[in-house]
């Protein structure tokens, strides 16, 4: 009978880990946590990982430029407040901003088993958002699609086809930054796959831009030609994928098989580009894959009713010509202008734009940085830039030493930083949440995760 040593009783990280896991998923599956029910969930899953995971009570030196600069935003909100003789009004950005950082805190302090299984499973959940997008759309169920300038598209869980772009965009990247690493992983290039063809079909202008801003911050980090020969064939495949949702994106009614056709053909060529890669000095397997792929793409094409469905897609969305979204811009920097120092209060509680042909009142303007100078001014837009460069450069300076995950971590950060300027994405609890943990799970090993090992391992010893 062996003596049990006391460090079979110390608390493992791995206990918080589903916890955490389960809190973030909840945010992303229950509309992004934008209403306060799947908030109190969010806030109570996670209370209760940050209990069950050990020494977190110090706070690392390195993490002291990320603390400081969410708390001088979170301070500068609650002032804000004040001035305006609103002090509720500041209880939105601090409970934003606590949570996020909670988030990276807990994602900081687990061991590195707990942050596989963290990341595992905010990949799975993003594939899951992303394949109940292409059924929403694909079926032409409301619950999972949005309607508008005569095109379907894709909204998934989020409800919101922006959102859920610029989170399958971020997952997209940390899947390519692994597959750089561990390029022969079917399961990596199949979950690139749906994750990208799910961000495709949401036909976000914004998120497809954020994406290829995310993939030149990817080649810089990990190198273009690792890129590369890690991505084309998830990303062909997702195009062909794509390519057959185009007739349901436009049609009244939809066309599943068709869908379900291009999706098997996407899903077949991203699985052959892993698969059979080539050798150095046989290099067919890839160029007749690439051809496959464009047979694929060209039979696909054929079956469009006269590429008409091309045509009403690209006509619609690709374009920078957006009269509300500028409308919005309009509002907000009007805000700024008539309160640029400390802004007009945090929670607005909408924009107003009356350029001389009847106004247009705004929830949010479309883009964070102006919703930010109209509600805190001047300082709270410094306070903002300076938490993202502080973010940034934590994952700048982790790019090389942390591995895939920090690379696919800056490049998602960017992203989303990227998107911020053309929607409202920092409204939605989930995006940011997850950018959070994202940040977290690249930084390196807390110490208190050193502390808790070494003392097991002296236990161990003392007990032989």
């Amino acid at each position: 009978m062996s003596v049990p040593t006391p460090a079979r009783w110390v608390i493992s990280p791995q206990w918080g880990a589903p916890l955490l896991l389960a809190a973030l998923s909840v945010s992303l599956v229950a509309q992004g946590a934008f209403y306060p029910r799947a908030q109190l969930w969010v806030a109570a899953l996670l209370g209760a990982a940050l209990l069950a995971l050990p020494g977190l009570h110090r706070l690392a030196r390195a993490d002291r430029p990320v603390t400081l600069a969410l708390a001088g935003l979170a301070g500068w909100a609650v002032i804000g407040a004040a001035l305006h003789h609103d002090p509720r009004a500041a209880v939105p950005y601090l409970a934003l901003l606590i949570g996020i950082l909670a988030v990276f805190i807990a994602c900081r302090g687990l061991d590195a088993g707990a942050r596989d299984l963290v990341l595992t499973g905010l990949v799975g959940c993003g594939v899951l958002i992303a394949l109940l997008g292409w059924l929403g759309l694909a079926l032409h169920w409301q619950r999972w699609t949005w309607q508008g300038q005569g095109l379907w598209r894709a909204s998934s869980t989020l409800t919101y086809p922006n959102a859920t772009a610029i989170i399958l965009a971020m997952l997209a990247l940390i899947t390519l930054a692994c597959l750089t690493e561990t390029p022969r992983s079917t399961r990596l290039a199949l979950g690139t796959t749906v994750l990208l063809t799910g961000l495709i079909a949401t036909l976000s202008r914004a998120g497809l831009m954020a994406v290829a801003v995310g993939l030149l911050v990817l080649a810089a980090a990990r190198g273009p030609r690792a890129l590369l020969r890690a991505g084309w064939g998830p990303v062909l495949g997702a195009v062909v994928a794509a390519f057959g949702l185009v007739p349901t994106m436009t049609a009244s009614s939809p066309r599943p098989v068709l869908a379900g056709m291009a999706l098997a053909a996407g899903l077949a060529i991203s699985v052959g580009a892993t698969a059979l890669r080539p050798s150095r000095h046989s290099p067919f397997s890839r160029y007749s894959l690439v051809a496959v792929g464009g047979l694929a793409l060209l039979a696909l094409g054929f079956r469009l009713p006269g590429w008409s469905g091309v045509t009403a897609v690209t006509g619609a969305r690709l374009t920078v010509d957006d009269p509300e979204r500028a409308a919005s811009f309009h509002a907000a920097l009007e805000v700024f202008q008539q309160h640029w120092l400390i802004g007009a209060g945090p929670s607005l509680p909408s924009l107003t734009w009356a350029p001389g042909t009847g106004s247009k009142v705004y929830r949010y303007a479309h883009n964070e940085y102006l919703q930010v100078l109209a509600e805190l001014g001047i300082v709270g837009g410094v306070l903002l830039a300076t938490l993202l460069v502080t973010l940034l450069r934590r994952l700048y300076q982790r790019r090389r030493t942390g591995g895939a995950v920090s690379a696919g971590a800056l490049a998602a950060t960017a992203a989303l930083a990227f998107h911020a300027g053309f929607d409202f994405v920092w409204h939605i609890p989930a995006i940011p949440l997850l950018a959070a943990a994202l940040v977290g799970l690249a930084s390196p090993e807390a110490p208190a995760g050193r502390i808790t090992q070494s003392a097991g391992e002296t236990s161990r010893k003392e007990f032989r």
